[in-house]
């Protein structure tokens, strides 16, 4: 009769339904644990993207940077002097200038500038109507 009711009592036990009491705190731990998880998620939503836009920033970088190069080297053949004169035999027919068409030009003397009229004084009407008696004068004195 023991074993009719142990058993009787595990039947009893087995179709009781528990139920989980589940207090603030642990509610709280949930929706942390929850809210967490979510970060998480978004982050490595985040990251992917921006994976993708540094991919795309260093491909676009790459040719920028082979787009200089070839630009470079153009730039330096287009002041070649040896590319400058192919073309200007080929292209446009010049010449090499021979020894009668060679001119040297000397200058003795210095590069020098020289001022005239030294410079505008203004001295007033005094000074403006002895300047036009000295033009007069100038002129006279030439013709």
């Amino acid at each position: 009769m023991e074993q009719t009711n142990t058993a009787r009592k595990i039947k009893l036990k087995s179709r009781e339904i528990r139920r989980v009491a589940l207090t603030p705190l642990g509610l709280l731990g949930v929706l942390g644990c929850a809210a967490l998880i979510l970060v998480w998620l978004n982050a490595q939503i985040k990251l992917t993207d921006m994976s993708t836009i540094n991919s795309k920033l260093l491909s676009s970088y790459s040719l920028a940077t082979e787009e200089s190069a070839r630009l470079k080297l153009a730039y330096e053949n287009a002041f070649n002097l040896t590319t400058i004169e192919r073309e200007a035999t080929a292209k446009l027919g010049m010449h090499k200038a021979t020894e009668l068409q060679v001119i040297y030009i000397g200058a003795e003397s210095d590069d020098a500038v020289m001022i005239l009229n030294g410079g505008i004084k203004d001295e007033g009407i005094l000074g403006k109507i002895t300047d036009i008696f000295k033009k007069l004068s100038e002129y006279i004195m030439n013709n």
